[in-house]
């Protein structure tokens, strides 16, 4: 990837919120690369804990602003794992598919 690519790319997200924090980025591109595993891998992927990587996915999801209300980009879903309750799936939607193959695309 050259520098033209990378920086487009981050305009990308920059589009979406002007001081997105990396693990934000990071999230979205890990549940990319690892759809249908669990939250809990991503958490001990990233080092981050359940609380962040909770807030992290709900932002992707169907929330930006619980207080406030302010609806979500719903690019990631994440549901309990019909196995094992204890653990949340994580997915892309069909909107957070379309804007990943628009950032490589």
């Amino acid at each position: 990837m050259d520098k033209k690519d990378f920086q487009s790319i981050a305009e990308k997200f920059k589009d979406i919120y002007p001081a997105m924090p990396l693990t934000y980025v990071l999230t979205i591109l890990w549940v990319a690369e690892n759809e249908g595993k669990h939250q809990y891998d991503l958490e001990q992927y990233l080092g981050l804990s359940n609380a962040t990587a909770s807030r992290c996915i709900k932002w992707w999801g169907r929330w930006k602003d619980k207080k406030k209300q302010t609806a979500g980009l719903e690019y990631i879903m994440s549901y309990p794992d019909p196995v094992d309750e204890r653990y949340r799936v994580v997915k892309l939607t069909d909107k957070g598919k379309e804007f990943i193959q628009n950032l490589f695309g």
